[in-house]
């Protein structure tokens, strides 16, 4: 096994190494030292991101007026999907938006691009949308990929923690946050769900890619996290999957649940097909 001399040390450096960030290493650098993101390490690392911390957040009011001028009418959105080149990510927050909530209409959208920041700070980086489960009272994550995302589930999967470790981080000024915008979540709750979003386009080329002799079965690395976030943390990471057809269903988009014990059934199977 490879050794590097300046492994990553926090969740928010492991997840700049997946996009091949200079200053860490390339992207093959990267899935060779994914088996150096021992289970043992990971936790000490997640541990270290969700310490408390204080401040104050933005009004959710402010970011929702703030964001509202950038989205497009549907009227513009179904324009624009007719062209193959314009389904991109943002356009489908942009469409998932208008629909207004996840999988059910108890999941409802609340904000969208919320920093991952107090009030004072540059946002490091944002979470695609904020949900609200209204009928467990549940605060939730969701980061959002277009069918054509070249992202590793290892890659998705730290992007999502750096979001849910600084909200967990962050419970008390959140929670203020939420409860200022008139949500109550269940007080004994201690940190936030978390949910990744995509086309099933997306999961699947995400699981071909894995089974390249460059991507060295990242896969493998990335449902091994995800079980340790189970055992260790007790959470369990939400998988949605889109029809690839969402272009044409407007606010009507058919999605549903794809559990991580199906994600490795299917990297099984496309293993034993390539």
């Amino acid at each position: 096994m490879q050794s590097y001399p300046t492994i990553p040390q926090t969740i928010w450096e492991w997840f700049l190494f997946s996009k091949g960030d200079k200053r860490i290493g390339s992207r093959s650098d990267f899935f060779r030292a994914l088996p150096q993101l021992s289970d043992d390490l990971f936790i000490t690392l997640i541990q270290a991101a969700t310490q408390l911390r204080t401040g104050d957040l933005r009004p959710l009011a402010s970011l929702r007026e703030e964001k509202r001028k950038e989205v497009r009418t549907l009227i513009q959105l179904r324009e624009d999907l007719g062209n193959p080149t314009c389904r991109t990510e943002q356009k489908l927050q942009y469409l998932l938006w208008h629909r207004g909530h996840l999988l059910t209409p108890r999941q409802r959208m609340i904000a969208r691009e919320v920093p991952c920041s107090f009030r004072e700070v540059s946002r490091a980086t944002v979470a695609d949308f904020l949900v609200i489960d209204e009928t467990r009272r549940a605060p939730i994550i969701v980061e959002v990929k277009c069918g054509t995302a070249q992202d590793s589930l290892t890659g998705v999967l730290l992007e999502l923690l750096v979001q849910w470790c600084f909200h967990k981080s962050a419970m008390a000024a959140f929670r203020r946050q939420l409860l200022n915008d008139g949500v109550h979540i269940d007080g004994s709750l201690i940190q936030p769900e978390a949910a990744v979003l995509a086309p099933s386009r997306f999961y699947r080329e995400a699981l071909r890619r894995s089974n390249a002799k460059e991507r060295r079965s990242e896969a493998t690395h990335a449902l091994r996290l995800l079980r340790v976030l189970r055992s260790e943390f007790s959470l369990s990471v939400n998988f949605i999957v889109l029809s690839d057809n969402w272009h044409l269903q407007g606010t009507q988009i058919r999605c549903h649940r794809f559990r991580s014990s199906a994600i490795e059934g299917a990297k099984s199977c496309a293993a034993s097909h390539s």
